[in-house]
């Protein structure tokens, strides 16, 4: 089984006006093309309920060989993709409409602005659709193995994509699953963390300066 996550950067949504009239970001066309050896089919969550995924057709999204998940930006403005709504992350956020299989206990709320806060929503809910296709996938076929492959992350989807790796990776070894089933492949463009993720230290502390310049500690890829 393989499933593909695109993260897209700060601002941007698939299909959205910006983009129909200035072209498409490098994860976009990641998700528009498919391979010609095996296509994948589009899967998105429902818009009224976080906890439900759904195919085209009546296709039922965990019994899919090769599948695809798109996640607009931060601060992105709704948009339409082949008849799926992709809204803004945390617009329509209830937690209490999240399976409990997500293993995350972040509060993001809707935001605003440009700033690249709530990508977390997003790190939520591929953790949430992963973990459910592995585990909905070893019910039928225990020894099955599955790939999961970020063609295309950009900017804070990268930082998604790399904590996602990490994440998935830490869930996983807590329940048992063999490394040997599971294969995560990442395709970076332009990782951009922000001032609060990773912070360790604060420096250049002097008056004169209005705002702090954060010291960003690696971040480990699963």
């Amino acid at each position: 089984m393989r499933l593909e996550l695109h993260f897209d950067g700060t601002g941007v949504n698939i299909d959205s006006p910006v983009e129909l009239r200035y072209g498409k970001s490098l994860v976009g066309v990641a998700f528009d093309d498919n391979r010609d050896d095996k296509p994948a089919q589009v899967v998105s969550f429902e818009a009224s309920d976080y906890g439900v995924l759904r195919a085209a057709g009546q296709i039922a999204p965990y019994k899919l060989d090769c599948c695809k998940m798109y996640f607009p930006g931060p601060a992105a403005k709704p948009a339409t993709y082949r008849g799926f709504v992709y809204h803004r992350p945390g617009m329509n956020y209830n937690p209490s409409k999240i399976s409990t299989a997500g293993l995350s206990t972040h509060n993001v709320k809707n935001r605003l602005g440009i700033s690249g806060k709530g990508w977390e929503h997003n790190l939520q809910l591929s953790l949430v659709a992963t973990v459910n296709f592995i585990f909905n996938r070893f019910e039928s076929n225990p020894n099955e193995k599955i790939e999961i492959v970020i063609p295309a992350s950009y900017s804070r989807g990268g930082i998604t994509a790399i904590a996602f790796s990490q994440r998935l990776s830490e869930t996983l070894q807590s329940m048992g699953v063999s490394q040997d089933q599971i294969s995560v492949h990442l395709n970076l463009i332009d990782p951009v963390a922000g001032s609060g993720y990773g912070t360790l230290t604060r420096s250049l502390k002097r008056p004169d300066y209005r705002y702090c310049l954060p010291t960003i500690s690696p971040i480990r890829i699963g």
